[in-house]
C-alpha cells in the first residue's frame, strides 16, 4: 500500500551522484547551482518553475498533487490564481518538452523516472 499521497516507498526522492544532480530522461537538475538543462542545453526557468521541476524530479515516478505543488510554491499565506499551477506546467512543457510532465487527470502530475 502507498505510504504517501500516491507515492510508493520505493519512489521517494531519487538523487544523482553526491546528491547534487537529479536526472530524468534528457532533463538534468544541478541542485547546488540551481541549473536545469534539457538535452545538455541550459533551460531558462523562473524561480517557481525551478521549484516545480525540482519537486517533480525528486519524486520521479510518483504522483504529485496540485496541492503539494501549491504548498511548495506558495505556502499557506499567499493567494494564488486558480490556474497558476497549470500555467507553470504549460511553460515547463514548452521549455523542457511536451512529454516531460504527464498529467494524471483529476489527480496531479508526474515525471517518468525511466523505469
Amino acid at each position: 500500500m502507498s505510504s504517501r499521497r500516491g507515492c510508493e516507498p520505493s519512489c521517494a526522492a531519487r538523487k544523482g551522484s553526491a546528491e547534487s544532480t537529479l536526472t530524468v530522461g534528457e532533463v538534468a537538475l544541478e541542485l547546488r547551482q540551481r541549473v536545469v538543462t534539457c538535452q545538455d542545453e541550459p533551460a531558462a526557468l523562473t524561480a517557481r518553475e525551478y521549484a516545480v521541476v525540482e519537486l517533480l524530479m525528486r519524486k520521479a515516478g510518483c504522483l504529485v498533487t496540485r496541492s503539494e505543488i501549491e504548498e511548495e510554491l506558495y505556502g499557506f499565506e499567499d493567494d494564488i490564481a486558480s490556474n497558476a499551477i497549470e500555467v507553470h506546467i504549460h511553460n515547463l512543457r514548452r521549455k523542457l518538452g511536451p512529454h516531460f510532465i504527464a498529467n494524471v487527470k483529476g489527480r496531479g502530475y508526474r515525471v517518468d523516472n525511466g523505469r
